[in-house]
């Protein structure tokens, strides 16, 4: 027969050890709790992130500085794959706080990362000339915008479409 105090004994020091280490992480929380407050001003814009893992259906992406990205399924292409090292462009649907600081919620399909990448790479868009006033999207097989231009010497296809279609090509 065994003592129940001797059995008892590993079952308080684990208890014990998973405190310690509990007690040992609550800086790191902290610090992760002040990056939460920057971290939601990312929301609505596009990272460059590198494919960490796929889990069952949910993809994990390293977005740079010790965080990490998820794609749930309902923000993927259909028929897209992916694989460990993979560089991704991504866009920042929302930012959720936890108790290890900012979970990113991550989308391929959202129509706001083709008006993010225009934005970026149609120099017009970022400086007002040339507005996109609405996009419709079928992720993975097309896409279409709209433009319209506050100048009247400014061509808004023109511009988005670049010269023999570079502007575009870039973004695709």
């Amino acid at each position: 027969k065994s003592n129940p105090i001797t059995c008892k004994i590993p079952e308080y020091s684990l208890e014990y050890t998973l405190q310690r280490i509990g007690n040992n992480e609550k800086p790191k929380t902290n610090h992760g709790m002040r990056e939460c407050v920057n971290a939601t001003k990312k929301e609505n814009t596009v990272l460059t992130g590198v494919v960490r893992r796929v889990d069952k259906k949910n993809v994990v992406v390293d977005i740079g500085g010790g965080n990490e990205a998820i794609i749930p399924p309902s923000e993927q292409v259909e028929g897209e794959e992916f694989k460990p090292g993979d560089r991704l462009k991504l866009y920042v649907t929302k930012v959720n706080k936890t108790n290890y600081g900012a979970e990113y919620i991550v989308s391929r399909s959202n129509a706001g990362i083709v008006a993010k990448l225009f934005e970026n790479e149609v120099p017009e868009i970022g400086e007002g000339i040339v507005e996109i006033k609405a996009i419709a999207r079928e992720a993975g097989s097309r896409t279409k915008i709209a433009v319209w231009s506050n100048e009247p010497d400014v061509d808004p296809v023109g511009a988005c479409v670049g010269m023999n279609g570079a502007r575009v090509n870039a973004i695709v």
